[in-house]
């Protein structure tokens, strides 16, 4: 989940060149890409990213109904 908080908003492309724009809300991140942070004086941040299902532990069961 990104959640932006800035003032001038938050810059989301995926792997697959969607591209999005956050400013002041919550995006749900799926499969990979790269956030674009804007700083102050105009200089942009990136970060890559890559989300990854959650295996189960031995300890969690799943049970169906």
């Amino acid at each position: 989940m990104l959640i932006d908080h800035s003032r001038v908003g938050t810059s989301i492309v995926t792997s697959e060149g969607k591209r999005y724009f956050a400013h002041r809300q919550e995006i749900h991140l799926q499969g990979s890409g790269e956030i674009r942070i804007t700083a102050s004086q105009g200089e942009s941040i990136r970060i890559a990213y890559q989300v990854r299902e959650r295996e189960a532990s031995a300890t969690e069961e799943t049970t169906a109904l």
